[in-house]
C-alpha cells in the first residue's frame, strides 16, 4: 500500500487523550453544511458514540434535506428553533470538535458561544488559514480534498481500522464524493484514492450512494436550473468567466432555497471556453459571491482580497453586506474582467 498522508503522533495522543477524558462533546460544522460538512460530523458522531460518548452534532442551520438519508441525520441539532439549545451545548460541552471550516465566524449565530465556551477545541479541516488562536489542537490540511478525508486519516491514525465501519465509511465517503465532484477536481493527491478504496472495502455500495448523492432533484429544482441557465446567466468568453445572479425573488417564484442552488456554479466551468465561474445569490440579510476555478487560476485569494471571505486555491466564497445586486454584479465584473483574459 502507499503510505500517502501521515498525521502527527503527538497530536493524535493528545487527540486520544482528550477524547477519553471527555464525557459530553460536540461536534459543529459550519453554516450551509454541504455534503462533507455533513458527512464528517456525522462520522465522527458514530465514531465517538461507539466508544459510548455522549455526543451531539450541531449544524448552524440543521441538515439539509439532501443529506438526510445519511445514517444519524435524524439526531443533529440546528436551525432556528434550536438556536438556544445548540448554544447551550457548547457552553456545557467538555470536547468540541470543529469539522470543514476555518474560523468561527463560518459558524453564524453560533459564533459567540463557540468563542466563549471554556473547553477544549478541536479543529479538523482542509481550508487556507485556519484561526489558530480559536482552537486547542488543529489538524489543518489544505491540500487534502475534503474534510471527510482528512476525518478518515486522523481515525484511522487514532483509533485504527476497526473505528471505521460501514456507517462510518458511509459518512465519509459521501463527503470526499461531494467535495470532489465525483472525484473530478481537488483529486490529485495519492492520499485520496487510498481512502476512498478503504472506504469502499467497508462495503458501502458507491453505485447506490451515487443515486442519493446525485438523483435527488425536485421537479422544482430541475426547473429553476432551466431558468438559471437561460436567464441568469452572464458570459464573457473573451475572459473564461461566467457568472449566474440570483435574487430572492428569482428563489421565491421558483420555490427552491440555498440548499436547492448549491452546485449551480459548477455549471459555469461545464463551458468549454470558460477556466472561471462564479455565483451571485442574493440572501435577507447579505448576497453571497461562490467562485469555482480550473486549472491553476487562486479563487481563495480573489474572495479574501475583496469579498471578506475564504476557502480553497479552486473553490471559495465570501460576501458582500450593504450592497445591492446591481452593484454586487459590477464589482464581480470589475474584478474579474480585469484579471481574466
Amino acid at each position: 500500500m502507499y503510505d500517502m498522508l501521515t498525521i502527527d503522533n503527538q497530536q493524535i495522543t493528545i487527540l486520544r487523550s482528550w477524547v477519553e477524558e471527555a464525557s459530553d462533546v460536540v461536534v459543529i460544522a459550519h453554516r450551509n453544511a454541504d455534503g462533507d460538512a455533513v458527512g464528517s460530523s456525522l462520522a465522527i458522531w458514530h465514531i465517538l458514540r461507539s466508544m459510548g460518548k455522549n455526543v451531539f452534532v450541531v449544524l448552524p442551520d440543521g441538515c439539509p434535506y439532501t443529506y438526510s438519508w445519511l445514517p444519524g441525520s435524524e439526531s443533529i441539532r440546528g436551525g432556528e428553533r434550536q438556536q438556544d439549545e445548540c448554544r447551550g451545548l457548547l457552553l456545557s460541552a467538555d470536547l468540541i470538535i470543529a469539522v470543514d471550516f476555518n474560523a468561527p465566524y463560518r459558524v453564524a449565530a453560533l459564533q459567540e458561544a463557540l468563542s466563549e465556551a471554556r473547553c477544549r477545541k478541536v479543529l479538523i479541516d482542509h481550508h487556507e488559514n485556519p484561526a489558530k488562536e480559536a482552537f486547542n489542537l488543529l489538524f489543518s490540511r489544505p491540500e487534502i480534498s475534503s474534510a471527510c478525508e482528512l476525518c478518515y486519516w486522523v481515525a484511522l491514525s487514532a483509533w485504527g481500522p476497526d473505528a471505521i465501519d460501514r456507517t462510518v465509511a458511509t459518512c465519509l465517503y459521501t463527503g470526499i464524493r461531494t467535495d470532489t465532484g465525483g472525484l473530478s477536481y481537488s483529486c490529485n493527491q495519492p492520499s485520496l484514492y487510498e481512502a476512498v478504496a478503504a472506504l469502499v472495502a467497508r462495503d458501502i455500495d458507491p453505485e447506490r450512494l451515487n443515486h442519493f448523492i446525485v438523483d435527488n432533484y425536485s421537479v422544482d429544482r430541475l426547473m429553476f436550473y432551466a431558468f438559471a441557465i437561460s436567464q441568469r446567466l452572464k458570459i464573457f468568453p473573451e475572459h473564461k468567466f461566467a457568472y449566474f445572479y440570483i435574487s430572492l425573488d428569482d428563489q421565491h417564484r421558483h420555490h427552491i432555497d440555498s440548499v436547492d442552488i448549491e452546485g449551480l456554479v459548477n455549471y459555469t466551468l461545464r463551458l468549454q471556453q470558460v477556466e472561471v465561474g462564479a455565483l451571485i445569490r442574493e440572501e435577507p440579510k447579505r448576497i453571497k459571491v461562490s467562485l469555482r476555478s480550473k486549472f491553476d487560476f487562486n479563487v481563495e485569494r480573489i474572495a479574501s482580497q475583496f469579498f471578506n471571505g475564504g476557502g480553497h486555491i479552486k473553490a471559495a466564497g465570501g460576501d458582500c453586506v450593504g450592497m445591492t445586486m446591481k452593484e454586487v454584479m459590477d464589482k464581480v465584473e470589475n474584478v474579474f474582467l480585469s484579471q481574466t483574459r
